[in-house]
């Protein structure tokens, strides 16, 4: 856990502060009881969450004013200390450092941090890095996650979607989804790669109706009867082997067909390429002093400049041709081979002599007509079970999400209720309900209560919830989610921090309203007393002009 936070720029009325030291459940940054604003408690609890990976402490307006400045942090896991700082300067590494924070080695990446963090944690939460887990509960002001109906929310518009699967990730719930996300993905790519080979003609064109794809078995019912038809008047004698020998043939025949308009298209574009090398006007002397005849004004020195850099690219892009050229040529060179392979099978076939060329021509062109209407109908049925296959998983998915969802929103209910409970002391309250409608949509409210203070409670409710029932680490409110809600809930819920296993970091002034308790509990668990006229975190504050 983190044990402590220490800068050199802290200050409390012209001397340095010691570092700020923390413990196992509250830590509070106590303000006075005037109330005074610009003291530094949110300030502090951005520093906190600097050291948990965060970034937005580097915007503030602490690192404007006091300007680069190092903040050292110390954690503790297992009885051993783990010793840090992080530069306001360059926010994106953290340094390795020894007990005297003397930096220890080369820095690491803020990701490498936030991941060893996350193994220091034990934090084993499938497809979660740390910031997303942690980040979502250190809500100060300033930051955008501090809307009190949408506890979900990280950053400015972020989609309910990615606030959900957070909170299933929190949960330990999302290796069954991870495994169906995968699949669909892996499904649906397989069926893009299939429109594509299609595209480009390595699969027959799909047909897009069942309507076409009847007519197809039925045109090769006819085109079957036609080739029947055709062997039974050649001669009643044909063989079951002269009729494979015949579609040996005919498959043969297509497939020389198409070797050779590949050939065709291939020398065609060596062809092209040859005459772009060897085309090109050059400009010769006689032609610079005829020109000048007609326009004396003519700067040639510039005309054969330009030339000059023609020719340059021109011997340039002269190599790129050659490379391209040869390996036209090396394909047409395979594709001579292909064909010298198919002219040598189909002459060595051996058909027999009884077999005409008028039915040679004609048993091919049925043979071939009838393969690619069944080529067709093959390519529909592989069409449609990919489809099938995408929409299985998909629909599995949403099963999935409706039982994750349902057990998961249960839980969540059940524990925010007991711990409304706590809080009034009585079961008449309505405790706050979270309805995941889906995995891209949900409410969070308190029935028949939407006042300011009932809807910044129940926050602190969600958020304690999640902290007991996840691998959640840390929790940081800030004293603008506090402020809202009435005393006498504010005494149970201070005592619900101070319950804690874990730490939760708070921020609030000190104020005669709130109960007895309620301040004891303040001044035993605060860990920085700030003020003004000095004792502001900084020893100053920036909007009292100087």
């Amino acid at each position: 856990m983190l044990i402590e936070i220490s800068c050199d720029k802290f200050e409390s009325c012209g001397k340095p502060r010691p570092p700020i030291v923390f413990r196992k459940g509250l830590n509070t940054v106590l303000g006075d009881s005037e109330g005074t604003n610009s003291i530094g408690k949110s300030t502090l609890l951005l520093i906190i969450d600097f050291a948990f990976g965060g970034t937005d402490y580097a915007k503030s307006d602490a690192v404007r004013h006091i300007s680069t400045h190092t903040v050292n942090f110390k954690y503790e896991f297992d009885g051993k200390p783990y010793y840090f700082s992080r530069s306001t300067l360059t926010h994106d590494r953290v340094n390795i450092c020894d007990e005297s924070y003397n930096v220890i080695g080369t820095p690491i990446t803020i990701n490498k941090f936030n991941e060893m963090l996350y193994g220091l944690y034990n934090l084993d939460l499938p497809g979660m890095t740390f910031r997303n887990a942690v980040g979502r509960y250190i809500r100060v002001y300033g930051r955008e996650n501090l809307l009190e109906k949408k506890p979900l929310l990280y950053v400015a518009r972020e989609s309910d979607e990615n606030g959900i699967t957070a909170l299933i990730k929190l949960f330990g719930k999302y290796g069954r989804f991870e495994e169906l996300k995968a699949l669909e993905k892996e499904r649906i790519e397989k069926r893009e790669a299939f429109k594509v080979a299609m595209k480009f003609d390595f699969v027959p064109a799909n047909i897009t109706s069942k309507k076409k794809f009847d007519e197809n078995v039925k045109q090769i019912a006819e085109l079957k009867d036609e080739l029947d038809t055709l062997t039974k008047q050649t001669d009643k004698k044909l063989s079951e082997e002269d009729l494979q020998q015949a579609d040996i043939a005919s498959e043969l025949k297509g497939k020389l067909a198409y070797a050779r308009r590949q050939r065709t298209r291939l020398k065609s574009q060596l062809r092209a390429m040859e005459m772009n090398m060897e085309q090109g006007v050059v400009l010769t002397e006689c032609d610079l002093t005829d020109l000048l005849k007609f326009f004396p004004q003519t700067d040639v020195k510039a005309i054969g400049e330009i030339e000059n850099f023609h020719t340059k690219m021109k011997d340039v892009l002269a190599a790129e041709f050659e490379e391209e050229k040869q390996r036209i040529a090396g394909l047409i060179e395979s594709a001579d081979v292909e064909i010298a392979a198919l002219e040598s099978k189909q002459s060595s076939l051996g058909v027999p002599a009884k077999l005409p060329k008028a039915f040679l021509d004609k048993y091919s062109e049925l043979s071939g007509r009838i393969r690619g209407l069944e080529n067709q109908n093959e390519a529909y049925d592989q069409s449609k079970e990919l489809k099938s296959d995408v929409d299985k998983v998909a629909a599995q998915l949403v099963d999935v999400e409706e039982q994750e969802l349902r057990f998961l929103q249960n839980d969540i209910n059940t524990k925010m209720a007991n711990i409304n409970d706590f809080i009034y002391n009585d079961k008449a309250h309505k405790p706050p309900i979270l309805d995941l409608k889906s995995i891209k949509s949900y409410v969070f409210e308190t029935p028949d209560d939407t006042g300011t203070g009932t809807s910044f409670k129940s926050l602190v409710v969600f958020d304690v919830t999640v902290l007991d029932l996840t691998p959640l680490p840390a929790l940081v409110h800030d004293s603008p989610i506090l402020k809202n809600i009435g005393d006498a809930p504010v005494e149970r819920i201070m005592e619900l921090y101070a319950q804690s296993k874990k730490q939760v970091f708070i921020s609030l002034d000190k104020g005669e309203s709130y109960t007895k308790r309620t301040n004891e509990i303040l001044n035993e668990t605060a860990v920085i007393h700030l003020s003004g006229n000095g004792n502001q975190l900084f020893g100053r504050s920036w909007n009292i002009q100087q």
